[in-house]
């Protein structure tokens, strides 16, 4: 038997061989590299770089266009007047230009209501984000692991620490040791 330091400073023992190799080096290299550049990654992916969140801002109120409100108003207000009547049209056309614009203020105050009440939820869930609520912090952390190489799922919440499962491929993907350049032994 025979000791020696393998990377990770773990200590590993191998039964050699009469012919002076050991029998992990026998066993065959099955894409050695690419299995352990995977396997290294899969093993750091709780240290992951995510960007800090951020609160969220409601989008902004689009600025109405005034003839999508003043054309049903003016078609309404121009109903029953005669082509030769220019100036019962005209005032029905400036009654309908007012109408529309009472209709886009009117518009205006209902869709910033709604942006001020999907702000103040927003503001809402913010908080409970912040106060650790697991209902919030559990279903954000999953989207946040939602594209990494292994699934994730975080299953649990105690303060500020959480508990993830990983899914890891098998233990026949699990290297049995790192490739790395050996200098031959030489005899004695």
């Amino acid at each position: 038997m025979y000791s020696r330091s393998i990377p990770g400073n773990a200590a590993s023992t191998v039964n050699t061989i009469p012919d002076g190799s050991c029998e992990p080096c026998r066993s065959p290299v099955r894409n050695s590299r690419p299995t352990s550049a995977a396997f290294l990654q899969i093993l750091n992916l709780h240290r992951a770089e995510f960007p800090s969140a951020q609160p969220p801002i409601a989008p902004p109120v689009p600025q109405p266009n005034v003839a999508t409100f003043l054309a049903p108003r003016e078609q309404q207000a121009l109903a029953g007047i005669g082509m030769f009547q220019r100036k019962a049209r005209a005032e029905a056309k400036q009654r309908a230009r007012l109408a529309a614009e009472a209709d886009t203020q009117r518009w205006l105050i209902q869709v910033n209501g709604e942006r001020d009440r999907y702000q103040w939820e927003l503001n809402q869930q913010w908080q409970r984000l912040r106060g650790n609520d697991p209902e919030v912090v559990l279903p954000v952390l999953a989207e946040a692991f939602e594209d990494n190489e292994a699934p994730a799922v975080p299953v649990a919440l105690n303060d500020s620490e959480v508990s993830l499962v990983i899914l890891a491929p098998g233990p026949d993907f699990v290297p049995e040791r790192f490739p790395s350049v050996l200098r031959q032994a030489t005899s004695l």
